[in-house]
């Protein structure tokens, strides 16, 4: 299955990576489709969490 991941700050992709097995009281759900939120771009390049907010 294909995954976006995050090697380090500013490095991700996305990936082939093995399908996960749930555990015991887990469920695997099937995606139909994704978004991001405002939040995320500047973690994604590496910005740090401070008082709820990326900093």
């Amino acid at each position: 299955m294909k995954a976006l991941v995050m090697r380090a700050p500013g490095e991700y992709g996305v990936e082939d990576v093995k399908k996960p097995v749930p555990g015991f009281q887990e469920v695997l759900v099937k995606m139909h489709s994704v978004a991001i939120c405002g939040s995320d771009p500047p973690l994604l390049a590496g910005a740090s969490w401070k008082d709820g907010l990326p900093s």
